[in-house]
């Protein structure tokens, strides 16, 4: 079974934040369920895949990896779509990751002009 867990980047720091340190802060004021956590303005909660890129580095949502298939590279965002996560138009997947050669090289918040790059390529 998948490990469930979240990192949160922070909208007005501009940082990515493991999800306890969120937790624990909201902890400490009073008792508050996910649900209160995830609509909380300042944070945009990205759920862990349950995958580990070619590196041993734990994959989100939100990330970008750079694959490289049988004769090509390219970038991909990692996203959650129609009940799974997906890169591009494909199920995220260990034997994805290892037939692809996948590797995180940022995320959508901190990186977003490596999707762009790739988009005016």
């Amino acid at each position: 079974m998948r490990e469930i867990k979240f990192r949160a980047w922070h909208k007005t720091l501009l940082i990515m934040i493991p999800f306890e340190e969120i937790y624990a802060e909201f902890q400490t004021v009073r008792p508050v369920m996910l649900k209160e956590i995830i609509e909380y303005e300042k944070y945009e909660l990205l759920q862990y895949t349950g995958l580990h890129d070619k590196n041993g580095k734990e994959i989100y949502e939100g990330d970008i990896v750079k694959y490289r298939g049988w004769i090509s590279w390219g970038e991909m965002k990692v996203v959650f779509s129609d009940g799974s996560f997906m890169v591009e138009n494909h199920n995220l997947n260990a034997n994805l990751i290892n037939e692809f050669d996948i590797k995180i090289i940022g995320n959508i918040y901190s990186n977003p002009e490596l999707l762009e790059e790739n988009n005016n390529a």
